[in-house]
């Protein structure tokens, strides 16, 4: 046991100074007027986000899915319920392509460590500014599970993730009912629906079955339970 707690914390470290060495890496590549660029970005973010003035003790909500598979639903549910701060990553990317920070070339992996690396910021600037550690991340996380918990770990947020179990028909379904342009969508479906499957469930705390298109009790149950977690917290 001492040896994988031991193999474990080594290979945290690891990941955070990767972090911190992907921060140096785009101060030499942007330069400082680009890298400042990116403070700008958390303040135009964070003054999109919603109950910043609300009090609630530290906790990261994740969610292992796909588009299609309800994801924004559940989080909406939670954010208006436990009043958390809800975040979502195609937001992040919006505003950091806006700001011209956003890596246009590179791996995917590339693209996935600069995310994190805002994710850092933002999470270090929410902690400083707002007694709300209750953080919803309106994303999938089966591509990157090891990094935001690394980045979670370091500002000592426990996570709860959340497994939404779908049929890739009934979630390619519902993007065609839902998108207008479900284009870019459908043509990562294959990959991401992979992604979903190869993702190692030992880290799940609560699975939901949300085939069924209308009113789901696991969900609401779900809420109702964080929602009781929360209040004998405070």
């Amino acid at each position: 046991m001492l040896r994988k707690n031991t193999i474990t914390l080594f290979l945290s470290i690891c990941a955070r100074c990767s972090i911190l060495f992907l921060g140096l890496c785009m101060l030499q590549a942007f330069g400082t007027q680009k890298f400042v660029a990116l403070e700008s970005v958390v303040q135009e973010h964070i003054s999109l986000l919603s109950n910043l003035n609300k009090t609630n003790p530290p906790l990261l909500i994740l969610f292992s899915a796909t588009a299609g598979m309800g994801k924004t639903t559940i989080a909406t549910m939670l954010e208006n319920k436990l009043s958390g701060i809800r975040i979502t990553l195609d937001q992040v990317r919006l505003l950091m392509k806006k700001h011209t920070i956003y890596p246009i070339t590179g791996t995917e992996q590339d693209k996935i460590s600069y995310v994190m690396y805002y994710f850092d910021t933002l999470l270090f600037t929410l902690q400083k500014n707002s007694n709300n550690q209750l953080i919803i991340l309106d994303d999938t996380v089966d591509r990157m599970y090891q990094e935001i918990v690394t980045v979670a770990s370091h500002y000592q947020y426990p996570t709860f993730l959340i497994r939404i179990k779908v049929s890739k028909e009934t979630a390619i379904r519902r993007i065609k009912s839902r998108e207008s342009d479900p284009a870019e969508y459908l043509s990562n479906i294959d990959r991401f629906y992979k992604d979903y499957l190869l993702f190692n469930q030992k880290y799940v705390d609560y699975s939901i079955d949300n085939e069924i298109d209308g009113e789901n009790s696991g969900i609401t149950s779900l809420v109702n339970m964080l929602a009781s977690d929360r209040l004998n917290q405070k």
